[in-house]
């Protein structure tokens, strides 16, 4: 798309406040005019007024419907055009993201993590896809990590089998936030609240400074105590879009759940017409609900859209 226009489809003024940009009432404005492509696909407001269709995305010549006006603002989803007969005009979507600086991503089929130890994508440490679930475990979880702090990784499908699973068995995918580090400093300027949230109260008030980089969680309810300015973190007070935390967070859940029984050695297929980025310091985790408390196993591969495949 050449342009990037928003039709505003209330009798209200809507103002994208990660954006700073105003649509008049039963207005429009070309969002290409004042951001760029990844001001766009990092805007959490203008995915949630395209969500809810107060905003309609247009490029010029067509209107998007929400699922695909999010697809494409967030780079995720391409039209493809090509002639056909009679100079017929058809389109052709694809889950693979927009390239980057003319970077192309790549399809890559893996039943393993990246190589944290050797620094490689195609190492022999990476976290291998399998496990086996123990007769004494309620569950247990593989964390499939890859270089998502310098480098963009989209999540499209995976395939999975088993062997003796249990009546009641089932698996679980999610996206998890990496802790957010921190170290412990008399007269720091952070603390840690009850509910686990990182908050900034002052130079000398606290009692712990970040220790490494922080990692963003999305607060849905706009009461987080972090902005993003220009990729540094701001402090706000209860009115932010972000959080962080010393813990491990669950983001997001794929899978929920899915019964396995038995043994399939055919692996089970799991694709989607999108891709789902990973964000910066996030791992997917795969959990294996034990229900049978029986001894039974699993394996499996995922397909990824990335930059570099190797080494």
């Amino acid at each position: 798309m050449s342009a990037r226009i928003v039709k505003n489809q209330t009798n209200q003024v809507i103002t994208i406040m990660d954006l700073g940009i105003s649509v008049p009432p039963a207005g429009e404005v070309n969002l290409m005019e004042f951001c760029s492509l990844d001001d766009l696909a990092t805007s959490n407001s203008l995915i949630k007024y395209l969500a809810n269709q107060t905003l309609i995305l247009n490029d010029g010549s067509r209107d998007f419907e929400p699922a695909q006006a999010i697809r494409l603002i967030s780079g995720l989803s391409q039209v493809l055009p090509f002639k056909q007969k009679e100079e017929k005009l058809w389109v052709q979507t694809t889950a693979r993201p927009l390239p980057e600086e003319g970077r192309t991503f790549y399809t890559v089929w893996t039943g393993t993590g990246d190589d944290f130890e050797n620094e490689t994508r195609s190492g022999p440490k990476g976290q291998p896809i399998a496990a086996e679930v123990q007769p004494d475990q309620d569950e247990t979880h593989i964390d499939v990590d890859f270089f998502t702090a310098s480098e963009p990784i989209y999540i499209h499908s995976g395939s999975f089998a088993w062997e003796n699973a249990g009546w009641g068995d089932a698996i679980s995918f999610d996206i998890v936030a990496k802790a957010t580090p921190l170290v412990e400093v008399s007269g720091g300027s952070l603390v840690i609240e009850p509910d686990y949230r990182i908050r900034y109260v002052g130079s000398g008030n606290g009692t712990h400074e970040f220790g490494g980089t922080p990692v963003f969680v999305p607060n849905i309810s706009g009461q987080g105590w972090w902005n993003l300015e220009d990729y540094t973190p701001v402090p706000v007070d209860g009115t932010g879009t972000y959080d962080f935390y010393p813990v491990e967070i669950t983001v997001m859940r794929f899978l929920n759940r899915i019964p396995v029984y038995g043994t399939s050695y055919k692996p089970c297929n799991l694709v989607s017409y999108d891709s789902e980025p990973v964000p910066p310091n996030y791992k997917l985790r795969i959990i294996l609900h034990n229900n049978s408390k029986t001894n039974w196993k699993f394996w499996g591969f995922v397909t990824i859209y990335r930059l570099l495949t190797y080494p």
